[in-house]
């Protein structure tokens, strides 16, 4: 399989990639859908991606030209439906994506009606994928009001993991709420190494007890570091 994937890739056979089958185990909901779909959807031509110089210049284009065609609930549900299509297309058969705290807002800030649409589009569009639902978070959120929307969350016993996203070096502040998850028997994630150093992704995995590091490059830097990674089987 391996082989045949490099074959592709070398090729850049992207029809003979998406045949292959394959996990997603970083995927923000939101953001992961099928441009095409999109498109066809909102009877628009969106432009072609240019290279990015940094997350901030992606942001940007996002606001820009995907965002405003999505609004309220039933634009919210065209980006779920585009998101779960995207992965079935490109051959994903272990899909990991994540909701982040405060979308529940859509559904008049009910997480249950949430997670209703999650099951039926799930269904409906890629049924044959096996989804992983997450629970994603901004670090700069108070604290106090993470905890109580994770308690909702977990009430609905639906989601399989968590994720923390933003400020990397916020990472000692949330050991209370990953114990909390690790609890809840969940899979425990988050965006460190993306912007910070080696150090600091060695420290989250110890701090927050991860299993999983989302991006983790800048563990890269440091080959002792990597050695310990792979020692702890940390999944990047």
């Amino acid at each position: 399989m391996k082989e045949r994937f490099c074959k592709a890739l070398e090729s850049n056979d992207l029809a003979e990639m998406r045949k292959i089958p394959k996990g997603d185990l970083h995927n923000h909901l939101p953001r992961g859908g099928n441009k095409k779909y999109i498109e066809e959807w909102a009877g628009v031509k969106i432009p072609d991606c240019p290279k990015f110089k940094d997350l901030g210049e992606m942001n940007q284009w996002n606001a820009q030209y995907i965002k405003p065609l999505f609004q309220g609930r039933l634009g919210y549900e065209k980006r779920l439906e585009a998101a779960f299509m995207q992965a079935k297309l490109d051959g994903v058969q272990l899909l990991h994506m994540s909701v982040s705290i405060g979308e529940e807002a859509v559904y008049d800030q009910s997480i249950e009606d949430l997670v209703k649409a999650l099951k039926r589009i799930h269904q409906s569009v890629a049924r044959d994928v096996t989804f992983v639902p997450e629970i994603a978070f901004l670090s700069y959120t108070p604290i106090d009001e993470i905890n109580e929307k994770l308690d909702q969350y977990f009430a609905q016993n639906y989601f399989q993991s968590l994720d923390m996203f933003g400020d990397e070096f916020a990472v000692p502040s949330f050991k209370k709420v990953y114990r909390k998850a690790k609890e809840k028997g969940l899979l425990l994630k988050a965006h460190v190494g993306e912007f910070g150093s080696a150090e600091l992704v060695k420290e989250a995995v110890e701090e927050l007890e991860l299993d999983q590091v989302q991006h983790g490059i800048a563990a890269a830097g440091s080959q002792s570091i990597m050695n310990w990674l792979c020692d702890h089987k940390i999944e990047e």
